[in-house]
């Protein structure tokens, strides 16, 4: 099956290795990784901004794709219900061209919305000793997601941070920003 994918657009991934495992359970859903279609205008090529563990990275879609093929990823599809513009399409390329080796953010993966530590964030916070803040010195998946369609006016997203994959897909959904996932076939 042949997909249109368009700059935007969310690529979601549930991957069998056990990081996806450990991810999937504390954010009871299915998704444990997210990255965005962008389009390179001068090339005309569609790439996958992500932020992995090793950085962040624009990869192929068709090299995402075959990897996923591989290793029996699962790949949902989450188009954007209002396209976007050449200008915007170009904004997203080039915001993420400058992420590009950004680092993975292993400590706000933990307090993203999740069983795991964000309560704790939030009740420290409460008791008046961390002030919120987002820190996009360092990115991990949905954080990434969540930023970039900020940048675009798509979602109003007060901290990127606090999403997790599962939560991102769902909220960007139920608010309209993107059309409910369909699973990606790839030969």
């Amino acid at each position: 099956m042949s997909h249109n994918f368009q700059a935007g657009d969310v690529l979601a991934f549930s991957g069998r290795g056990c990081a996806s495992r450990i991810i999937r359970a504390c954010t009871l859903g299915p998704i444990s990784h997210v990255g965005l279609v962008v389009n390179d205008s001068k090339t005309g090529i569609h790439c996958l901004a992500e932020a992995l563990p090793t950085g962040f990275e624009l990869t192929s879609i068709r090299k995402a794709m075959l990897k996923a093929a591989q290793t029996g990823t699962r790949v949902w599809h989450y188009r954007l219900r209002r396209p976007l513009s050449a200008e915007a399409s170009e904004i997203l390329f080039d915001l993420a061209a400058a992420m590009e080796g950004v680092p993975y953010d292993f400590t706000d993966v933990l307090y993203a919305r999740t069983l795991g530590f964000g309560w704790l964030r939030h009740f420290i916070g409460w008791l008046g000793f961390l002030e919120e803040y987002e820190d996009n010195h360092k990115l991990f998946c949905s954080e990434w997601v969540a930023l970039a369609h900020n940048v675009l006016n798509r979602t109003k997203f007060q901290y990127p941070s606090h999403w997790s994959p599962t939560l991102l897909c769902r909220y960007e959904t139920w608010t309209r920003v993107v059309f409910p996932g369909v699973e990606v076939e790839w030969p």
